[in-house]
């Protein structure tokens, strides 16, 4: 994008709940950093995450692991810096010869060519929803990856941007802050033609979500 100096990346399985124009503007494009995004360690230590980051032992060295530490989903990208040192051609390169190896093509791509040239945003900037099943407890709170427990509470309280980063997406099945994802459908011209095309064996995930499903289900449940 020739015409812009600074751009916002996301992934499009997401909601914003806060402002990101104040870390766009404070964003400075003549600093040394390729990219400012929100860095992992939200995650559980115990959790299934540590099972999904071993395969990286196998396949990335220890200098190369150490610089997978962006989540991807939400970036402000340098292109002035970007187009200055031709990173563009180095991430293809990259994409090209690792292929067969990479987990998550483009953080993986995008975390180890950037190398440590990456600012880091605040862990509200991007939280992932399968974060809220693994804390349950006080307890859990304490075993972060990488921030302390009154982080992790702020981060998962008061996100800036909800990423449904799994499989379960919102429009297709239930999962955690679902009713987030239809309450801005709800705010669009695309909440009827969604209705009207929602397969029937899918509408039950809508209903539950809905104030007359709730009002039903609450008759249903004290007339037992």
């Amino acid at each position: 994008m020739p015409q812009y100096d600074k751009v916002v990346v996301t992934d499009v399985d997401v909601v914003f709940l806060g402002d990101i124009a104040k870390e766009f503007i404070e964003f400075d494009i003549n600093e040394e950093y390729y990219l400012a995004g929100a860095k992992s360690g939200l995650s559980r230590l115990d959790s299934w995450i540590d099972k999904f980051s071993s395969r990286y032992d196998k396949e990335f060295s220890i200098d190369e692991r150490k610089l997978l530490n962006f989540a991807g989903g939400y970036y402000i990208f340098n292109c002035k810096k970007i187009r200055e040192d031709k990173l563009e051609n180095k991430f293809v390169d990259f994409a090209l010869k690792n292929c067969e190896r990479i987990i998550q093509p483009e953080q993986d791509t995008i975390n180890i060519c950037c190398g440590d040239k990456k600012k880091a945003l605040s862990p509200r900037a991007l939280v992932c929803t399968y974060l809220y099943d693994m804390y349950k407890s006080e307890v859990d709170y304490t075993k972060g990856s990488g921030y302390d427990a009154d982080t992790i509470k702020d981060a998962l309280n008061n996100p800036i941007q909800v990423h449904y980063a799994t499989t379960k997406k919102p429009w297709l099945e239930v999962c955690p802050k679902q009713e987030l994802w239809f309450s801005y459908l709800a705010k669009t011209p695309f909440f009827e033609e969604y209705m009207h095309n929602l397969m029937p064996e899918n509408r039950k995930i809508l209903f539950k979500f809905t104030l007359f499903g709730r009002i039903f289900n609450f008759t249903k449940e004290h007339a037992k």
